[in-house]
């Protein structure tokens, strides 16, 4: 019998319903994740934390259709995707405005959202130059965020909506950009093809590697990775410059 392949959707700006669903499977599938971990790090019960989370991942999710991006769901809703496509602007001033981005941040906290725009996202960005010009760092789409219902993982439902992706963009000849916040995440992008670029280390010294806190903690790993299709990295590498790259923030 041959094997069934996952239905995949595609929702895009003004599609509330779809914010809503795709940030009720988000929010529990990183309760215990890293790198929110580290962003929240003042907050040490677990329980409170989420609280946070919860309002936190509201813009984060409508990030990707008010730049003009989408969501994919696969499974009807059993596992999500939200993705940028190239030249948008997901972490602008104007984007986190018109997302709610200012409410969750006087809800969730200052300090959370400074480490996710001015230590995490920028440290992604140092990375992005050893594969992009200054110029064009944004001109890949971005995988911002992807879970699945616990039940329903391992079943090829982010493998299908990671196909879909991959496709897209191959049509239209641009990179696919992602950061994995576990090693086990990073092995199963590698399967699909994802090259491991760079690692970034967040909360050295601060913070252990589940991003709780502790002195002198090791800190949070985070790897940068990067699918070409095919000739476009190496068209790509002729317009590279290159750049200087830092690995390690507080």
């Amino acid at each position: 019998m041959a094997e069934s392949i996952p239905n995949i959707r595609i929702h895009r700006k003004g599609d509330e319903e779809a914010v809503l669903r795709a940030h009720k499977i988000a929010t529990p599938a990183f309760r215990n994740d890293p790198l929110f971990a580290w962003i929240f790090s003042e907050e040490p019960d677990v329980d409170a934390r989420q609280k946070r989370l919860e309002v936190f991942f509201k813009p984060v999710v409508k990030s990707g259709l008010v730049c003009g991006g989408y969501i994919l769901d696969a499974g009807d809703w059993r596992s999500m995707m939200v993705v940028s496509e190239p030249g948008q602007d997901y972490d602008g001033l104007l984007t986190i405005i018109k997302c709610g981005g200012v409410s969750a941040t006087l809800s969730g906290g200052l300090k959370p959202t400074l480490r996710l725009l001015l230590q995490y996202l920028t440290r992604v960005d140092k990375v992005k130059l050893k594969c992009f010009p200054k110029s064009q760092i944004r001109e890949c789409f971005y995988i911002i965020l992807t879970a699945t219902e616990p039940d329903y993982r391992k079943q090829g439902l982010m493998s299908a909506e990671t196909k879909h992706l991959q496709e897209h963009a191959r049509k239209v000849g641009k990179p696919v950009w992602l950061e994995a916040t576990s090693r086990y995440s990073m092995s199963q992008f590698v399967k699909h093809g994802f090259e491991h670029i760079e690692d970034i280390r967040l909360g050295k010294g601060k913070v252990d590697a589940q991003g709780k806190k502790e002195k002198g903690g090791e800190g949070v790993l985070i790897a940068c990775m990067i699918w070409w299709p095919e000739g476009v990295k190496e068209a790509m590498a002729e317009k590279k410059g290159p750049q200087k790259n830092d690995k390690e923030t507080g």
